[in-house]
């Protein structure tokens, strides 16, 4: 590249390095790295991002509200409740999730499935 030289970009945190700041911040609360409960994990992580990362709590209820639903659960974590609209609230669950089964598990399971006689006639 020819002509006058680029300006420094500016200097993005590492994934990593975030990682590791919730990480401390997460053991420094509870005194634990594993074993929190869902509902204080989404607590601890909303906090995070809203009062470390200065990330909007509207921005940041939406999308773990987002998430939370997609595990299929409907009750709404509290710290969430204040941001979050009736309307967003949709169950995203699809209606056959019981009989829906990764490609690979289903694979598996018709293998193990007896195959059935065929009728005379």
């Amino acid at each position: 590249w020819r002509g006058a030289p680029r300006p420094p970009l500016p200097a993005l945190p590492s994934p990593f390095a975030e990682f590791r700041r919730l990480s401390s911040r997460l053991f420094a609360r509870e005194g634990h790295a594993n074993g929190i409960s869902l509902s204080r994990m989404v607590e601890l992580l909303f906090e995070y991002l809203t009062q470390e990362q200065g990330i909007a709590p509207e921005e940041v209820a939406a999308a773990m509200w987002r998430d939370y639903q997609r595990g299929g659960r409907s009750d709404k974590p509290a710290c969430l409740r204040p941001f979050i609209d009736q309307s967003t609230s949709v169950n995203r669950v699809r209606p056959d999730k019981q009989n829906h089964l990764p490609k690979r598990q289903a694979r598996h399971v018709a293998s193990q499935t007896p195959a059935r006689a065929e009728p005379e006639g």
